[in-house]
């Protein structure tokens, strides 16, 4: 079956935009599955339809969205039918034929060279971390353990556990494929200072007094 732009854009004015918020997620997943970076517009005009139309909610969601997540076309496909919408019967030429072919072809190609993209920088960030979390080990171990009140209150001690006697920072930054350790309240305090934590490629983990 062909699938173009225009069908997707003809079958969303079927969906109500106001789904719930996994399904609204879903169609989203279903039209960059298909269309890459191409559907953005697309979603974005339908989602204003709806009564609840967030800017920011609509870019970080199609941001998120990875290569390879599970969610093909087919569910956007299937909403549409649900609500009522039928695929436009008409003939297609053999030079549409051969153009549309090639197009998903081109698609295909992005598809899974972007997925295999995410899949090695996956891989990257998983032994950056890795090394993050033993420098965290690393850190918390130099100092004395603090006391627990929850394991107090249980009256067992800390077998296997470490209980963060000071603050802590454990920051990743997937745009510079690092993890680092922060501690010392002047240091952590400069660090949210310098809005750092508020960007979208900042992770940030806190421990304080936390069971590790």
């Amino acid at each position: 079956m062909e699938f173009t732009l225009a069908d997707a854009e003809q079958a969303l004015r079927f969906i109500d935009p106001d789904l719930a918020r996994d399904d609204w997620a879903k169609v989203f997943m279903a039209v960059k599955s298909e269309f890459g970076a191409d559907g953005f517009d697309l979603v974005d005009a339908w989602s204003k339809g709806g009564s609840n139309y967030d800017a920011v909610a609509v870019r970080d969601t199609w941001k998120s969205i990875k290569p390879g997540g599970g969610v093909g076309i087919g569910t956007l496909i299937h909403h549409a039918k649900q609500a009522g919408w039928a695929p436009e019967k008409r003939e297609f030429t053999p030079e549409e034929k051969a153009r549309y072919a090639k197009e998903q072809a081109e698609r295909k190609a992005r598809r899974l060279a972007a997925e295999e993209k995410e899949r090695l920088f996956r891989e990257q960030m998983y032994a950056v971390v890795a090394d993050g979390a033993r420098a965290l080990i690393d850190e918390l171990s130099g100092h004395e353990p603090a006391p627990s009140e929850y394991l107090d209150k249980k009256h067992v001690r800390a077998f296997g556990v470490f209980v963060a006697a000071r603050s802590v920072l454990f920051v990743v930054n997937e745009q510079a494929m690092t993890a680092n350790v922060i501690t010392g309240e002047a240091a952590i305090k400069d660090f949210f200072r310098s809005g750092a934590a508020d960007l979208d490629y900042v992770s940030v983990r806190i421990f304080a007094g936390a069971l590790l």
